[in-house]
C-alpha cells in the first residue's frame, strides 16, 4: 500500500516533469529578460525612484497585511498568490487561484510566466524560505540565483513550517520539531528535512536580508535581523470593550494540537472547572477568521501556546482586541528580542499554567489593564504603522545604502523617496 509520503513525492516527481516541458521555451526567455529587468531596477535606483516589492506566493494573512504597511510609506508593495491558506478571506486570493491553483501547480507554465513577468515590474522581492514563485518546477532551486542574476535584492523571512528542521529548544528539553512532526507527519521524513536545509542554505548564500526570531534562529545560521514580522492592521482588530461577567471566558485556538501544549491547556481548565473555578474553555480549531475573531472577541482570557518559546498571530490578535495572553516564553527571549520586555503576555508552561491561570481568575482589574497594554504592545511593534517603518529602513539600506538593518528602526525615519 502506498503511504502518503510517497503519493508526495509521486505527485512532486510529475509535477517536475511537467514543467521540464517548458524549459525551451522558458529558458531563451530568460536570457532576454534578466538583463532586461537588471537595466530596468537599475533605472528605477538611478532615478531615485521607490523600489517595487513583491511578496510572494504563500498567502497568509500576515503577507497582505505587510504589502498594506509597506504602502504607508510609499512603495508600490504588491502580493502574488499561487498556494493559498485556510486562514485567507475571499477577498485576500483571487478567485481563479482558490479554484485552480493546483491545476496551475500541476502544469507549471503559469508560475515560469508569472515569475518572467515579475522580473520587469519588481525590484526587492519579499519571500518565506520556500513556496517561492518557481516551486515545484524544475527551477525552483535557480530562483534566488536567477533574482540575483537580475539585480534584485531579496529579503527573506519566515512562518514557521518552512525552516522546521531539528534542533529548535522549545519548553524543558523538547525540540519543537519533533512537536510539529506529531501534528504533521509529512514534515517527519528525511525528504522534508534535505529539502528545508536546502531551502535554508539558498537562502542563507543569497539574500540581502535574513530575519529569524525565537525559536527559529537555532535553525536558521545566517541572520540579518532578529525580530518576529507577524502584522496585523489594529483597524480590523479593534479594542474591543472590556467587561466582567461571574463565569470567564478562557479561549485556546487549537490547530496544531501538539505544539501548542493543547492537551495540558484542556486538563488543567477541566480540572479547575471541577474545583469550582467560575471558568468555560472554548477550543477553536479549523474555523474561517471571521468566526474566529466573533469568538476572540467575547473571550476573557486567551492561552495561545505553551511550548514554542514565541507567540505568533493568534497573540497578536488577541492582544490588539484588549486581551490578557498567557504564552510559553523562552528563557533567552530577552536576549534576542530585548524590546519584548515590554511584552504583557503572561509568561506559562504545562507546569505553570494552572497557577498563572488561578492569578488571573482572581484578579478582573489585573485582567483588564494587561488587556489595555496588550493593544499598547501590538501598536507599537506589530501594527502597519510599526512593521511598515521596519520594513522601510530594510528597503532604504538595500536600495540607497542608508543606515543600517536594525531590528528597532527610528521613528523619526524620514517619509521614502517619491
Amino acid at each position: 500500500m502506498i503511504t502518503s509520503s510517497q503519493k508526495h513525492m509521486l505527485r512532486d516527481l510529475v509535477f517536475l516533469g511537467i514543467s521540464a516541458l517548458w524549459l525551451p521555451l522558458v529558458i531563451p526567455m530568460l536570457c532576454i529578460l534578466i538583463p532586461i529587468g537588471r537595466f530596468l531596477s537599475h533605472q528605477q535606483r538611478r532615478r531615485d525612484i521607490n523600489p517595487r516589492i513583491l511578496y510572494g506566493t504563500y498567502a497568509l494573512p500576515d503577507t497582505m497585511y505587510r504589502t498594506l504597511a509597506d504602502r504607508q510609506y510609499g512603495y508600490d508593495s504588491h502580493l502574488l498568490v499561487w498556494t493559498p491558506s485556510y486562514y485567507n478571506r475571499a477577498w485576500e486570493v483571487p478567485w481563479h487561484i482558490q479554484r485552480f491553483h493546483l491545476f496551475y501547480r500541476m502544469i507549471g507554465l503559469p508560475r515560469y510566466l508569472g515569475f518572467l513577468w515579475s522580473l520587469l515590474n519588481f525590484d526587492i522581492f519579499q519571500y518565506y524560505f520556500d513556496k517561492q514563485q518557481l516551486h515545484d518546477t524544475v527551477l525552483q532551486d535557480f530562483e534566488l540565483l536567477l533574482l540575483k542574476l537580475a539585480g534584485k535584492k531579496i529579503v527573506i523571512s519566515l512562518y514557521g513550517s518552512d525552516v522546521m528542521v531539528p534542533k529548535m529548544h522549545a519548553y524543558g528539553d523538547l525540540d519543537f520539531y519533533t512537536l510539529v512532526v506529531c501534528d504533521y507527519p509529512v514534515m517527519g521524513g528525511r525528504k522534508w528535512r534535505n529539502q528545508v536545509r536546502r531551502n535554508i542554505d539558498r537562502a542563507s548564500r543569497y539574500a540581502d536580508c535574513i530575519i529569524s526570531s525565537v525559536p527559529y534562529l537555532d535553525v536558521t545560521p545566517v541572520i540579518h535581523i532578529k525580530r518576529q514580522t507577524v502584522t496585523i492592521d489594529t483597524k480590523e482588530w479593534d479594542l474591543v470593550p472590556w467587561k466582567l461577567r461571574s463565569k470567564v471566558r478562557v479561549v485556546h485556538a487549537a490547530n496544531h494540537r501538539t505544539n501548542k501544549g493543547t492537551n495540558a491547556v484542556i486538563k488543567v481548565c477541566r480540572d479547575l472547572e471541577a474545583e469550582g473555578y467560575p471558568l468555560e474553555l472554548v477550543v477553536v480549531e479549523k474555523k474561517p477568521r471571521e468566526e474566529a475573531m466573533l469568538i476572540y472577541a467575547d473571550a476573557d482570557i486567551i492561552i495561545e501556546q505553551l511550548l514554542s518559546g514565541i507567540f505568533g498571530m493568534f497573540g497578536v490578535e488577541c492582544m490588539a482586541m484588549g486581551k490578557p495572553v498567557i504564552a510559553y516564553l523562552r528563557e533567552d527571549i530577552l536576549e534576542h528580542h530585548p524590546w519584548m520586555v515590554e511584552c504583557p503576555v503572561i509568561n506559562a508552561n504545562p507546569a505553570t499554567l494552572r497557577e498563572r491561570l488561578i492569578e488571573l481568575l482572581n484578579d478582573p482589574d489585573r485582567r483588564r489593564k494587561l488587556g489595555q497594554a496588550g493593544r499598547a504592545y501590538v501598536e507599537k511593534y506589530h501594527s502597519l504603522e510599526a512593521i511598515g517603518a521596519f520594513d522601510n529602513q530594510i528597503y532604504r539600506h538595500l536600495w540607497y545604502g542608508e543606515g543600517c538593518l536594525t531590528a528597532l528602526p527610528n521613528k523619526t525615519s524620514p517619509v521614502p523617496h517619491e
